[in-house]
């Protein structure tokens, strides 16, 4: 018995669905190494990710053996649970035919099939990539003494962060990031916008979700100045290498870290005094066994394009002077997806064949797609974004 032509058409729609999902899966790199288990809050508009962060050590030696330790003592620990919250996101896009185009042999066109999935993998790892570049721990490439500064906090709120220490100019510090990095401090693990500095209080405007304490020490970035002649260096991996050693960030299996660089990045990694140095006259097994994207436990991959910037902080694809190149260990970032879709983005494809109210003559053929998400880093200390320039190769962004 033949299947009629709707029930034909639906079943090539929903295998091309799940070939569509083959296909984008692979592509989605970033997502497979995200923390998934956030917990739907204010009706599924606001996502919270519970982080279970570093303890305190022990500084006190006991002084009285065999004195039992009390419930109420003060010596007792918590572990501190912070929360994140992200909210949800709508992305979505579609694509046209013409009435000419069959709908069956459009959906069995393997070359379209690579294009459209090929479009939805790059949007949605764009935005990861968006979100592990700002909310990370800056790191300057050069590590300017005037652009980036360690202190700790005099006082704070819900909205600001004062030190006294800090003496520059008004606006110095617009547009860097602060992120705080010892365990006992409140504020721990999480790296938020300067929105403005006022030089008369030495005052940050800066929102943390757990407020501050004079007890917890900064890291401050800008990427004010970088140039492209600031470029990806050696010493920069090895900087981002022994600040994840410093912060004891946990590796993914095979001892390694992940980052994610530009191919102008990569470039300029090669042409470096001290990689050369090192690779052209070092006879150790290690150049022997030499793998260009695996260096000091950092395993890189080579994007055709990353997060770009101006120095500012403001996002731009196109000319951004600065390239930002993510190095991350396991559990750092997380991903929470809405709805009922397919595959690691809750996908929904909706196929448009018929006449309907805006195309009353069935002119066009349309295949769209949608999904709902969100996500964001969970440990700034274990993500260390090197901020970098770069030798430009003359091209634009791939949009």
């Amino acid at each position: 018995m033949a299947y009629s032509s709707i029930v034909q058409d639906t079943l090539i729609q929903t295998i091309w669905k799940k070939e569509m999902l083959d296909i984008a899966e692979p592509l989605l790199v970033l997502d497979k190494w995200a923390v998934t288990d956030g917990v739907p809050m204010k009706g599924g508009d606001t996502f919270r990710f519970n982080r279970v962060l570093r303890a305190l050590k022990q500084t006190a030696k006991k002084t009285t053996p065999g004195t039992l330790l009390k419930a109420d003592s003060g010596s007792l620990k918590q572990l501190q649970s912070n929360k994140l919250d992200f909210n949800v996101e709508t992305w979505e896009d579609g694509f046209y035919f013409t009435e000419y185009e069959e709908m069956v042999s459009l959906l069995n066109d393997k070359q379209q099939q690579a294009a459209i999935s090929d479009q939805f993998a790059r949007t949605h790892e764009y935005q990861l990539m968006k979100r592990i570049c700002e909310q990370g721990l800056w790191w300057r490439i050069d590590k300017d003494p005037l652009l980036q500064v360690f202190g700790t906090v005099d006082s704070a709120t819900s909205t600001d962060v004062v030190d006294d220490a800090l003496t520059q100019v008004n606006g110095h510090w617009d547009g860097a990031r602060i992120g705080i990095y010892n365990p006992s401090g409140m504020g721990y693990d999480q790296c938020v916008p300067v929105t403005a500095f006022t030089a008369a209080d030495d005052t940050l405007k800066a929102a943390f979700t757990n407020t501050p304490t004079t007890a917890s020490k900064y890291l401050l970035s800008s990427k004010n100045g970088l140039a492209a002649g600031n470029k990806m260096t050696t010493v920069g991996l090895l900087d981002a290498a022994g600040v994840h050693e410093h912060m004891r960030t946990p590796k993914f299996n095979g001892n390694t870290l992940r980052a994610v660089m530009s191919a102008a990045q990569h470039r300029d990694l090669h042409d470096d005094t001290e990689w050369k140095a090192y690779v052209q006259y070092d006879r150790s097994g290690v150049v022997k066994n030499y793998e260009p994207l695996r260096w000091f436990d950092i395993e890189a991959l080579v994007a055709d394009e990353v997060y770009r910037s101006d120095i500012n902080g403001t996002e731009n694809q196109d000319a951004g002077a600065v390239h930002s190149c993510p190095v991350f260990g396991a559990g750092t970032y997380g991903v929470a997806r809405y709805g009922h879709g397919s595959g690691l983005f809750n996908v929904n494809f909706n196929f448009i064949d018929k006449p309907d109210f805006y195309d009353t003559t069935g002119a066009r053929k349309v295949i769209t797609w949608k999904s709902n998400w969100t996500g964001g880093v969970l440990r700034a200390t274990g993500v260390v974004v090197l901020n970098t320039g770069a030798t430009g190769l003359g091209f634009d962004t791939f949009n």
